[in-house]
């Protein structure tokens, strides 16, 4: 049943202004188009619908109107998908959306499979079919066969350049076909789509902009009553629309089937390890081939344990990553911290400040309880790219991270490399993550336990010695010989210390298969403390545990759970499979940078992420699909 929504503000004057035939007129010469012709609308939906027609205008365009703020052209649903035809000067309607006929040779071509013979060779590009082929083949058949459900009522969108598609229910990334309201430009994904088909997964919060389903409501601004009319959508008045013409998808599928007929399908069987993996980069005092980390990890990865390559402080140049260095060219920015006690943001902390307290405790600020906080830089630079904020380290960074096949933004097993420019590319990093040590809150981590989406690699690339008035280190040797012993690492840690490297961080990493473990054990251990359980929140994905030493000797003994336990030393690299859950407790303070990347030997991982992040609740800090993982199989 319809309902209808009250104006936030008196739209009387806007009508008077923007309405009049003058206006139109214009707008009709905006669109370049002659009366009894049809034209595909290159306009917002706003600046074409108006009293003298029905025309609907996008959710977007209508909410626009009703709250008075300015629209990009890009923001507009349907702005280069429908057409519409002009009757008069004064009149336009509605003639239909878009079809693949449509498509240019140029469309096309945004699909077309290129490859860089340069880049990838014919070895290579079979280890990577072998790994992700049978999650791309059913990814290519879900697409036809849906589409072929819905080939009478279907439609085709040009891509946009450098933006992306996310479902209004799961925020989920739109990899090709999905289902759309013709008269609101509401989209939801396939999974979504079916979901609601089947009536599965009702809601009892309704919300105003909401039905029981989580959808959005379809709206239509009325011009006379100057109201949003609402109402719910029906699966069955769904548009299929889809962005890969049919004959470049059959033809993407046609060359897949032949090339995996001719190559092993099966890949590596992954094994899980009892022990994880340590690689020197340097022998006898000089830096190891990068072919041979590269040729031993490639082997190893598919293991899902995790890899930790050492010494590669012998090879970065130290001086860009001292505090100093950061303090000097940063100091004056205000930034949004995170205090590790509580996990709050200690708000437009001036970075000089943070610099102070790095490596002196009495120069650190303190929470309510007077205690001093333990402050957190994470995830920086947050918006802008590393590569371009901070060039020479990252030049440094990129010249001496290993295994560069799987690391580099074009490495031959990054599978992120392999979408065009035309994509809104993955934010991969790298990112820095600077923190004060936790050495003596064993209960509380720098940072929680979750998990990545994807591959990721995190060097070590300074520890400070902390000074304060009455001793000049963070522990005495004694304190940290005690702090490493208690942890339960290996032997090899312990003789590192002794022979003078300097701990950075203490990292427990979980395998892939165990996270339903934790969950359920997390899970309750919640409900015995009478904790409430909030429905669309996950024990991991929340990023509010961390866990210490009894709670990993229980997972032991009542699930059979193994941990990683490594102490990361200044210049190690540690690399985390992604579906691994790990959490970081920092020893000293320190600087970290961590990038990711998606590797074939992860694809599955990744796949089984994307669905469990699709069921957090919709304000859930993880709910968004950065990762696009479903483009990057396909490309």
């Amino acid at each position: 049943m319809s309902e209808s929504i009250d104006s936030i503000s008196d739209r009387s004057e806007f009508s008077k202004k923007s309405r009049a035939p003058d206006h139109i007129m214009n707008m009709n010469k905006k669109l370049k188009i002659d009366e009894n012709d049809t034209k595909i609308q290159d306009a917002k939906c706003i600046c074409i619908a108006n009293k003298y027609n029905d025309l609907d205008m996008c959710r977007e365009c209508t909410l626009s109107l009703d709250k008075d703020y300015n629209l990009e052209d890009d923001e507009c649903r349907f702005n280069g998908w429908r057409r519409l035809k002009i009757v008069n000067s004064k009149f336009s309607e509605f003639f239909d959306f878009l079809q693949e006929s449509d498509s240019s040779e140029k469309d096309k071509n945004i699909w077309d499979l290129v490859i860089d013979y340069n880049k990838i060779s014919t070895d290579e590009s079979d280890k990577i079919l072998a790994y992700i082929g049978q999650n791309f083949e059913k990814l290519i058949e879900d697409e036809i066969k849906f589409r072929q459900k819905f080939e009478k009522n279907s439609t085709w969108k040009k891509m946009l350049m450098h933006s992306r598609e996310l479902c209004d229910k799961c925020s989920t990334t739109i990899f090709n076909g999905h289902m759309a309201c013709g008269s609101c430009g509401f989209i939801v994904c396939i999974d979504c789509f079916e979901l609601r088909s089947r009536n599965l997964k009702p809601n009892d919060k309704i919300r105003s902009n909401r039905d029981q389903y989580s959808w959005f409501y379809c709206y239509k601004y009325n011009f006379e009553l100057k109201k949003i009319i609402k109402k719910a959508h029906s699966p069955s008045d769904m548009l299929y629309v889809q962005f890969i013409p049919s004959q470049i998808l059959y033809k993407i599928y046609f060359i897949y089937k032949n090339r995996m007929a001719s190559i092993n399908k099966t890949g590596h069987t992954s094994q899980l390890k009892s022990s994880y993996l340590t690689l020197d980069s340097f022998t006898q005092n000089s830096l190891v081939d990068d072919e041979i980390l590269t040729d031993i990890f490639e082997k190893e990865w598919h293991s899902k344990r995790p890899i930790v390559v050492k010494n590669l402080h012998k090879s970065l140049d130290e001086k860009l990553w001292t505090p100093d260095s950061f303090s000097s060219e940063f100091g004056h920015l205000e930034i949004n911290l995170v205090n590790c006690r509580n996990n709050r943001i200690v708000p437009q902390v001036l970075l000089k400040k943070f610099w102070s307290g790095f490596s002196n405790l009495e120069e650190r600020p303190c929470d309510h309880k007077g205690r001093k906080m333990i402050l957190k830089l994470k995830d920086w630079p947050s918006s802008d790219d590393f590569k371009y904020f901070l060039p020479s380290r990252y030049e440094d960074l990129m010249k001496n991270l290993p295994v560069k096949k799987f690391t580099q933004r074009n490495g031959a097993y990054n599978l992120v490399s392999y979408l065009p420019d035309y994509f809104c590319l993955p934010d991969l990093g790298p990112k820095l993550y600077i923190a004060y040590s936790s050495a003596e809150t064993p209960r509380e981590g720098t940072t929680n336990l979750h998990v990545d989406i994807s591959d990721a690699v995190n060097l070590m690339v300074y520890v400070s010695d902390l000074v304060t008035d009455s001793e000049p280190n963070d522990l005495s040797e004694k304190k940290m010989f005690k702090v490493l012993k208690d942890s339960n690492c290996l032997q090899e840690h312990i003789d590192r210390y002794l022979n003078n490297e300097k701990p950075g961080a203490l990292w427990h990493i979980f395998k892939p298969n165990d996270a339903d473990n934790i969950r359920t054990y997390l899970s309750l251990r919640d409900i015995k403390r009478e904790k409430k359980i909030v429905n669309g929140n996950d024990p991991i994905h929340d990023q509010t545990n961390y866990l210490n030493k009894k709670m990993i000797e229980d997972l032991k003994s009542e699930y059979n759970v193994e941990v990683f336990t490594i102490v990361q030393f200044l210049g190690d690299a540690i690399f985390i499979p992604s579906g691994a859950p790990h959490q970081v407790r920092n020893l000293s303070s320190c600087i970290k940078v961590a990038g990711d990347f998606v590797t074939p030997h992860g694809i599955t991982d990744c796949l089984l992420l994307t669905e469990q992040i699709r069921e957090l609740s919709e304000n859930h800090i993880n709910h968004e699909d950065k990762l696009q993982v479903y483009s990057s199989i396909e490309l």
